[in-house]
């Protein structure tokens, strides 16, 4: 008998959030969140005309920015 292939591991929520997700996460404006991307602060992925950002993209500006105000 054939085993059935094994589901894909699964993915974490928290991996790629939308900008209002991350706007919200920061306290800040969705605009601040564009300016961030726009700037190239935070890089995105693009799906179609949806954008995601990943969560490690989102620590490593935070960090940066932890870094910046010492």
């Amino acid at each position: 008998m054939r085993q059935p292939n094994p589901s894909p591991a699964p993915t974490n929520p928290e991996r790629l959030l939308t900008a209002q997700q991350v706007a919200s996460r920061c306290a800040v404006s969705l605009r601040t969140v564009r300016r961030w991307i726009t700037e190239g602060d935070l890089p995105v992925l693009r799906l179609g005309r949806a954008i995601r950002i990943e969560g490690v993209d989102l620590q490593r500006l935070l960090a940066r920015a932890r870094n910046d105000q010492t």
